[in-house]
């Protein structure tokens, strides 16, 4: 088959969102989940919450150990953007994967966490994808979180952000892509000094 076989373990947040008409018991019931709430402090954008994602993604990846690679959907995609360039850094004691699938995911405003992303390109395999009728997320937006990283696949589609953007995500240039990686050649790193061999 040319199709690549794939084991999918999903990650939920620990933070439950609370949207402005909702109250705390409703928003647990429909167990809305977000890596973040964004807040306004001054001059500065604060990502609340953030800290608390990545820790409980360390516990994951500690107790489940390395994976192949990591896949996000708008804010989760910017999530495992932000581990990709803590992993490539080496801020991260547990996280490590070969490659990430970002779909609709969008650049960092969070002000110290955006420090990442404005030095050297993060040498980790990327695949890049978002609608280009997206109205939640603008195309710009992808295309800059996408530029943080050294040779990107880009491959917008013709859909939108949520349900109606599924059908049209390049399902088949994601597979090209994976195969193209060649993963049994890619280092799975016990440390972050062999991150540079993923490129």
């Amino acid at each position: 088959s040319d199709e690549v076989p794939v084991t999918l373990d999903f990650i939920k947040s620990p933070i439950i969102y609370r949207g402005d008409d909702m109250t705390e018991s409703e928003a647990r019931e429909r167990d809305n989940r977000c890596w973040w709430t964004v807040k306004n402090e001054g001059d500065s954008i604060i990502y609340e919450g953030l800290e608390q994602g990545i820790d409980a993604l360390e516990n994951w990846f500690q107790q489940n150990g390395a994976y192949n690679g990591v896949m996000g959907f708008s804010q989760g995609a910017t999530m495992a953007s932000i581990l990709a360039a803590k992993m490539y850094s080496g801020q991260l004691q547990h996280v490590r994967f070969q490659f990430l699938v970002c779909i609709s995911g969008f650049n960092v405003r969070d002000t110290e966490c955006s420090k990442m992303f404005s030095g050297d390109k993060i040498c980790v395999p990327s695949f890049h994808t978002w609608g280009k009728v997206d109205k939640e997320i603008n195309a710009s937006r992808s295309m800059q979180l996408a530029n943080n990283f050294h040779e990107p696949c880009t491959v917008p589609h013709q859909g939108e952000h949520l349900v109606r953007g599924v059908e049209f995500w390049p399902t088949d240039a994601m597979n090209t892509w994976v195969q193209a990686l060649n993963l049994l050649a890619l280092p799975m790193p016990d440390d972050t000094s062999q991150l540079n061999s993923f490129v």
